[in-house]
């Protein structure tokens, strides 16, 4: 990264996130490679700290690249449980997976006829939509 002389902070937010990166797409529809700020990863979360949909507040650098230094607080979230204890991870919650926040519209579309339908499927992504 650039000097610390070189960069300016905006707001933005989370497009992709992959292996520890997040990519941020600003206003002007730049879209900058992140890392969390040391901080963010410090304070220990039942969590994710930044997920796709979040609206953050990052340094920017002229090379592209940047840092995360805060997260919006989010409005929603479609998340899962992670369990790490017990046979085949079936202890109870210790964290959330957010896999998307901040979701204002949700589109299901599954086949009508092949495959036939799974209507508990259906149900599910119901219930996980209306949270």
């Amino acid at each position: 990264m650039t000097q610390a002389v070189d960069q300016q902070q905006i707001s933005g937010l989370v497009v992709k996130e992959q292996s520890g990166f997040f990519w941020v797409e600003t206003a002007d529809g730049r879209v900058y490679r992140c890392r969390l700020r040391g901080k963010l990863k410090e304070s220990a979360q039942a969590s994710d700290i930044a997920a796709i949909g979040d609206r953050v507040c990052i340094e920017a650098y002229p090379d592209g690249t940047g840092i995360i230094v805060s997260v919006q607080p989010r409005l929603s979230a479609i998340s899962r449980a992670v369990r790490t204890e017990g046979a085949r991870g079936a202890g109870s919650p210790e964290r959330e997976h957010v896999i998307v926040a901040n979701v204002d519209h949700a589109f299901f579309v599954f086949a009508a006829a092949q495959p036939a339908p799974n209507w508990r499927m259906i149900d599910r992504f119901l219930v996980v939509g209306e949270r």
